[in-house]
């Protein structure tokens, strides 16, 4: 599984964190051992008790990428037990250096035994590139503060099917998670975003900070579970005929200057 933040040309610390926070992480982990098929068996190897994977280990594999704008390095709120666990403990960590880490979930099989599954995480960061699509197309979920650049370039990938899915037992379409910041003046962001949110083109995150704690962590990826995406139509000519596309009639409701029905 894939994970791809975007913060945008500006900063979103709290994103950022939360997305560094331990409980997210841990969460993260598990949500991908839960998508990802057991290969244990009876006869299979056992998992390594030692605490750090292995191998042999029944295991699965995470991505997160982070495009972290002109705010602080996710380095910088990884916490301490985190790092302290990366498997590349000769590369120094600094703004541009990607990490691996190894996150042991424990889940209770059928028989109501633990068997230990290892989630091997690796997080990259950068500040910025001249574009983002590669990142978008290759992830599963998209974190994203609600910039409507952001948000239609998003939903016009997110609205293609993935010619090589990069784990089969995950969807093909792309999941779509927008945070709204709430330290920004403006409000047409979350007014974007909440009208995309009643389509059910995304989730919305009102208070990022919730994903630190457990509950929290828990509630979101619930949510990503349960969610199925409404189809987009993005930058093709609406079907009554006048040339204005699905996203900018939609921004044009929240911006206030439609001149359209709200059926058309």
């Amino acid at each position: 599984m894939r994970v791809f933040v975007t913060v945008g040309t500006t900063s979103f610390d709290d994103l950022v964190a939360s997305v560094c926070s331990l409980s997210f992480l841990t969460r993260m982990s598990t949500h991908a051992l839960s998508s990802s098929p057991s290969s244990s068996s009876d006869d299979a190897p056992s998992s390594s008790t030692s605490g750090v994977c292995t191998e042999s280990d029944d295991a699965a594999s995470l991505e997160l990428v982070i495009q972290y704008g002109s705010g602080q390095s996710p380095v910088s709120f990884l916490p301490s037990a985190v790092l302290s666990s990366r498997l590349d403990a000769t590369t120094e960590l600094n703004e541009d250096s990607p990490t691996s880490i190894s996150i042991l979930t424990q889940q209770s099989s059928d028989s109501q035994q633990k068997e230990q599954r290892c989630c091997t995480t690796q997080i990259k960061w950068y500040r910025f590139k001249p574009s983002l699509s590669h990142d978008i197309e290759r992830a599963d979920l998209i974190l994203c503060h609600a910039g409507a650049g952001t948000l239609l370039e998003a939903l016009s990938i997110a609205s293609k099917s993935k010619a090589v899915p990069y784990d089969q037992t995950y969807s093909e379409h792309i999941i779509i998670n927008a945070v709204i910041n709430s330290k920004l003046m403006d409000n047409h962001q979350s007014e974007l975003a909440e009208e995309l949110e009643q389509r059910r083109h995304i989730l919305v995150t009102r208070n990022v900070e919730e994903w630190i704690t457990r509950e929290g962590a828990d509630t979101f990826w619930k949510n990503v579970a349960d969610f199925h995406a409404e189809p987009f139509v993005g930058r093709g000519v609406s079907a009554c005929g006048d040339g204005v596309s699905s996203f900018q009639r939609i921004v044009d409701r929240v911006v206030g200057i439609a001149t359209y029905s709200e059926d058309e």
